[in-house]
């Protein structure tokens, strides 16, 4: 595999390595530690360094007239939304007597860290370069899979695990690696449909076979539901379908609204009648701990500081915590990034409402490999690079 960048070829190797680095410790911190732990927290200061040394390797690569040649300049919208998350949550704290929170600060970066890695990451790389790092990442993400406690190899081969499968249970989840296997599947599923570029769609296309069983393997859901309804619409579809950038805003108005709907019937005020616990597999008793604990919200992320652990529903503890406009104000941000075709507007949907009964962001890698589909293909990125390939191939043949 040719990992093609255009700079000094010591930078380039080096952004590789921490990369790389990054995936490996973040699995290695996971399988080894867990998510909430203390030894896992070094996956956010890796990705902080390397987000150092890429913003550094950007600056040096791009002149000041080539600014307008960078892709995905649409994820810097998450900076000021950032910002101000961060304003309110310290006016929130000071008004009730409270000192405003570092858990914030960690709670926000969780958002803004993804963003900024990857509008260096679609800037420094070549698109074939991007699906080849891809494909090592799903390597290393198989091998975090069989490691995972519960469903290693020997796990396979005992009867019991098969015989006591169900739709509720199966011994094959994962919570770890369920986010990056389907978009990684998301990835490979594009360019394997995508009629323009040049790529070797039969080898790609085992990528996407794999990552489309693991992602089934991994036994979430939503996630299950989606990406085989994913693989066999593409006959039908044109991915490349330009959307109106009305639309992007409508559905992330109408995600802000579902969401103030959904936190209502998790807290049992909205369909009264229906069984919460079973239908949302007990989230809602994590959100009564909320109510126990008498919580009164003094900045993003001060929820878990109250209750001792992360309420599972990203969306949902935004609307608690931050309020009505706060939470628009992200949905809106996040969907003007998906502008302006029909995957991206797709992915970013199935994302949103995995946002809203579930949680991503402390799964930093998932919210990585979203940004890089949305980034790839809601961008010219790979119209530039196609044009470019055209134009060399035509010099070399006058000369």
């Amino acid at each position: 595999m040719k990992i093609k960048w255009k700079g000094k070829n010591n930078t380039a190797i080096i952004n590789i390595f921490f990369y790389f680095l990054f995936v490996i410790v973040y699995f290695y911190v996971l399988v080894r530690y867990g998510m909430g732990t203390t030894q896992g927290n070094i996956r956010y200061i890796l990705l902080l360094i390397a987000i150092v040394f890429a913003f550094l390797s950007i600056f040096f690569k791009y002149k000041k007239d080539q600014i307008n040649k960078l892709y995905g300049k649409k994820l810097l919208f998450i900076i000021p939304l950032c910002f101000v998350i961060v304003v309110y949550s310290f006016f929130k704290a000071k008004n009730i007597g409270y000192n405003f929170s570092y858990r914030t600060l960690v709670q926000t970066s969780l958002i803004l860290f993804p963003s900024l890695y990857v509008f260096c990451f679609i800037n420094l790389f070549s698109t074939k370069s991007i699906v080849n790092m891809m494909k090592v990442t799903t390597v290393i993400l198989i091998l975090a899979y069989f490691f995972e406690g519960g469903h290693g190899i020997f796990d396979f081969f005992n009867i019991s695990n098969w015989s006591s499968l169900s739709f509720k249970y199966s011994f094959l989840e994962s919570n770890i690696c369920s986010g990056p296997f389907i978009y990684l599947f998301l990835l490979f599923n594009y360019f394997v449909e995508s009629k323009e570029y040049d790529f070797d769609k039969k080898r790609l296309n085992i990528y996407r076979i794999v990552t489309l069983i693991f992602s089934i393997l991994c036994f979430k859901r939503l996630g299950m539901l989606f990406v085989i309804v994913m693989f066999f619409i593409n006959r039908f579809v044109n991915w490349d379908k330009k959307i109106s950038n009305k639309i992007f805003i409508i559905v992330g108005i109408l995600f802000a609204v579902v969401t103030v709907l959904y936190t209502k019937f998790m807290e049992g005020t909205l369909l009264p009648q229906i069984n919460v616990y079973q239908i949302t597999t007990g989230r809602n008793y994590i959100l009564s701990l909320w109510k126990n604990a008498e919580y009164l919200s003094y900045g993003y992320g001060t929820s878990m500081l109250v209750i001792g652990r992360y309420l599972e529903m990203d969306l949902v503890q935004m609307y608690l915590e931050m309020g009505f406009l706060i939470t628009l104000l992200f949905c809106l941000s996040f969907f003007k990034i998906a502008q302006n075709k029909l995957y991206s507007l797709v992915i970013m949907t199935y994302a949103f409402l995995g946002l809203l009964t579930a949680s991503m962001f402390p799964s930093i890698l998932s919210t990585i490999l979203l940004l890089i589909n949305i980034s790839i293909v809601s961008s010219n990125k790979i119209k530039d690079e196609i044009y470019t390939q055209d134009l060399e191939k035509k010099t070399y043949i006058n000369k």
